[in-house]
């Protein structure tokens, strides 16, 4: 089995989504977060990635309806769909 060495980063990244599905968890589906992350790898010719969506199906779209909504939001997706 392939272990999978983290960067501080992804490690952080990792620990934030654990704390956030305890609270969701705890929170009667009143919540929902979506995590998306990126880092270059370590000789730059790459990247890794990870993400999260966690909690309530209708919050989650809440939550990327309002980032729809955000001027930078709308660009990014804008450019993801080009």
């Amino acid at each position: 089995m392939e272990t999978k060495n983290n960067s501080e980063f992804m490690s952080q990244v990792d620990a934030f989504s654990g704390e956030m599905q305890k609270f969701i968890e705890k929170s009667e589906g009143k919540h929902a977060v979506i995590i998306i992350a990126s880092e270059s790898d370590e000789n730059g010719e790459g990247s890794r990635q990870t993400g999260y969506i966690m909690g309530n199906e209708e919050e989650v779209v809440h939550a990327l309806v309002g980032l729809m909504r955000q001027p930078q939001g709308r660009e990014l997706l804008k450019g993801l769909l080009l």
